[in-house]
């Protein structure tokens, strides 16, 4: 989840200083880089320890290190917004097949960041140790998604990994 997103479901679910604090940050996204800790405590009518407890809350160190992460998650989520491709209608009737290609690879490269973005090192660190241990793997999956099943499989076969394909089905 991205942060501002956590940001909006902390404003809307708290009823403190954390709800003044998210929506004038997710208001003023776009000034934050001009604004110092102490002018943004007296805008949010909080204080620096407040600020810092905020930033605490969603996991960091110190509001330094939110606000960094959180303006440069704005900056880079509008630079993926003007480049991006509209994912509904990545063509109409009078694109050509160039640019009906090229909208496509676009929207697959977009979709990869966006996810690569999500991404948790210590959540992907924890599930290749699961994987690694585990004495029998396996998959399940039904149609459209056993596609993707029988991929995960063959790569888990590269690390010499033997995982069970189709799963045993045990009825009653």
């Amino acid at each position: 989840m991205y942060l501002f997103q956590k940001i909006e479901d902390a404003a809307f679910k708290e009823n403190d200083a954390r709800r003044s604090i998210g929506e004038f940050l997710l208001e003023n996204k776009d000034q934050l880089a001009n604004l110092t800790m102490q002018e943004i405590a007296q805008r949010t009518f909080s204080s620096k320890p407040t600020l810092v407890r905020f930033a605490k809350y969603f996991g960091y160190s110190g509001w330094r290190e939110f606000i960094y992460a959180f303006t440069h998650e704005v900056a880079s989520l509008e630079l993926s917004a003007s480049d991006s491709v509209a994912p509904n209608l990545p063509f109409d009737e009078n694109s050509k097949t160039l640019e009906i290609i090229e909208n496509i690879a676009n929207l697959k490269m977009q979709s990869l960041q966006e996810t690569v973005a999500l991404f948790e090192e210590e959540d992907l660190n924890m599930a290749a140790a699961l994987i690694n241990q585990a004495k029998n793997l396996v998959i399940y999956g039904a149609s459209p998604n056993s596609y993707y099943g029988e991929l995960f499989r063959r790569k888990l076969l590269s690390i010499q990994k033997k995982p069970l394909w189709p799963a045993p089905v045990k009825w009653g």
